[in-house]
């Protein structure tokens, strides 16, 4: 405030003494003390004008240039935006691509036509059942007791199918009988327990089971195809009519993120 009356009475006071110097101009032709005073006088006040004049251009060009430099960067926020979505966008395609790998390279050498790639959306087992939610359902094409799978095993069947997702049983489900075999061509039933637990049934006492066979399905009954792995002998005991043997699941569902569904002909 101190500063603008100082520059107010300043410039009033350079036009009071202008003005005299005119008149003295026009009024006195000679040249004598009065006019050389005078302009003695006027001289400071014509360098201070010109001083501030010289300041309110600079402040104007600083001003315009702030100007400019903010829009220059409001532009360069816009775009580092831009291009962070687009880096989130890759990084979630390479994570796809990373987590479906196994799954389509499982794809590549088996020949099935009607096969669906799903995201494993959740999981859970327990004593009452043991199922997991994928990704895709009546909208993707996938229907009621299609079978699902994970690299060369057997994960299970759809048993419930909704509009954008669909319910899997799993083989250690107590809903899912497979007919299996051992490597050592024990044939049985392979039946899931819930909570984790899967057991190979009905397999003759006079049939060799050991422990570490790898027991898969034998493709009867024409729910389940044939080849896939269930589990690994993990405890045999034997009666006098048969075996009793308890698998390992030959997955842990919890490590897997993608499946494939196979969709029946329609």
């Amino acid at each position: 405030m101190m500063r603008q009356e100082v520059r107010f009475w300043t410039i009033h006071v350079f036009y009071v003494l202008f003005v005299l110097f005119l008149i003295n101009r026009i009024f006195f032709s000679c040249h004598g003390v009065t006019e050389r005073t005078v302009s003695y006088l006027l001289y400071p006040f014509f360098k201070i004008h010109t001083s501030i004049v010289s300041s309110v251009h600079q402040k104007s060009e600083h001003r315009q240039n702030l100007q400019a430099l903010q829009k220059e960067l409001d532009g360069l926020y816009v775009q580092h935006d831009v291009l962070k979505g687009r880096v989130a966008q890759l990084q979630a395609q390479q994570l796809f691509v990373e987590q479906s790998q196994e799954v389509v390279d499982f794809a590549h050498r088996y020949e099935v036509d009607n096969k669906k790639i799903a995201k494993v959306l959740l999981c859970y087992e327990s004593l009452q059942e043991d199922a997991i939610f994928i990704e895709g359902g009546s909208d993707n094409g996938i229907a009621k007791d299609d079978v699902v799978v994970y690299e060369n095993a057997l994960i299970g069947r759809v048993i419930e199918v909704y509009s954008w997702y669909s319910k899997v049983a799993l083989i250690t489900d107590q809903r899912c009988k497979v007919s299996a075999q051992s490597s050592e061509d024990a044939a049985g039933i392979c039946c899931g327990k819930n909570n984790k637990r899967l057991e190979f049934c009905f397999v003759p006492h006079f049939k060799k089971v050991v422990v570490g066979d790898v027991v898969t399905s034998t493709g009867q009954g024409l729910m389940y195809p044939q080849g896939f792995a269930l589990g690994i002998v993990q405890k045999v005991t034997t009666d006098l009519v048969s075996h009793q043997i308890e698998l390992k699941p030959y997955f842990d569902i919890k490590n897997i993120s993608y499946v494939y569904v196979f969709t029946k002909q329609h």
